[in-house]
């Protein structure tokens, strides 16, 4: 008998010491790569089919972002949101809604291949990433999608907007590989692939952009109420404790997004629940 509680004195010493490296090599890990282990460690994955069936969806070798992004007038997709914010120390509020958006308008500049898309967000709760934080009642919101041959660009007011086309235009004529104003920050770049990143958020100082950046996780299909959709990715935004991930499928655009702050499994989640398409103008 005394021989046996030897071995398992001796097991549990060893099982103490690797726990002690593991815990110290995570540690170090986290330091040197601020981006990648710590957050992907801590960062929630919702299951999801881990493989592609049925027939993937098929882009020309030629694509642009209407493509990857079909935008018409009266197209419209309709989102649930679902949530819940702080309550003064309270139990937090959970809130739930939905809201529609719609293209109301379309503005081309064919000599630029610039194309602005004026959209209208209306419902209850909306929350949708890129203008809003969550808006709760009735209302409306106004948007404007900008693109170009390879981007996607968000502008949350008609100034800002024309701001972010005024650069395009400067830079298609000049021919620069990027916005003259780093400021300008794509929501999108396409075509998506795998470890693709590129610098996120508007309105913030240009020096801080490089800190704050999406990456283009994984490709996988993903599966939420108006659909199965293949051809999707995850691209998630990093910035300090706070974690936005946008699941984006080619020919459809964003059919979920999700918030996470500091390492909560999920703050709010927006799932696409129907979209319509209309033939081009």
């Amino acid at each position: 008998m005394a021989h046996v509680k030897k071995s398992t004195h001796k097991a549990g010493f060893w099982t103490a010491v690797f726990g002690i490296i593991t815990i110290f090599g995570i540690i170090i890990a986290a330091v040197n790569d601020s981006f990648g282990v710590w957050d992907r460690l801590f960062t929630f994955k919702p299951t999801q089919t881990p493989a592609l069936t049925g027939t993937p969806f098929q882009l020309a070798s030629n694509a642009n972002t209407s493509d990857y992004l079909p935008l018409s007038i009266d197209s419209t997709r309709t989102y649930n949101v679902i949530g819940s914010v702080p309550n003064g120390g309270f139990p937090d509020n959970q809130i739930m809604g939905n809201y529609t958006e719609k293209v109301i308008k379309i503005e081309n500049r064919r000599n630029e291949n610039i194309s602005i898309y004026q959209v209208e967000l209306t419902g209850g709760a909306i929350y949708d990433g890129d203008c809003s934080a969550l808006k709760v009642n009735d209302l409306t919101i106004e948007k404007w999608y900008i693109t170009d041959n390879t981007h996607l660009y968000v502008g949350c007011s008609q100034d800002r907007t024309d701001e972010i086309v005024k650069d395009l235009i400067n830079q298609f004529y000049s021919n620069a590989a990027t916005p003259i104003r780093v400021d300008f920050s794509p929501v999108i770049t396409f075509p998506l692939k795998v470890n693709n990143k590129w610098n996120g958020i508007q309105e913030i100082p240009a020096d801080l952009l490089p800190m704050i950046k999406w990456y283009v996780e994984e490709k996988l299909q993903y599966t939420v109420p108006a659909g199965t959709f293949n051809d999707c990715y995850r691209i998630v935004l990093y910035e300090a404790s706070d974690v936005l991930i946008r699941y984006f499928c080619n020919g459809v655009g964003t059919v979920a997004m999700e918030y996470h702050n500091h390492n909560k499994p999920i703050d709010f989640r927006v799932e696409l629940t129907s979209y319509s398409k209309t033939s081009n103008p």
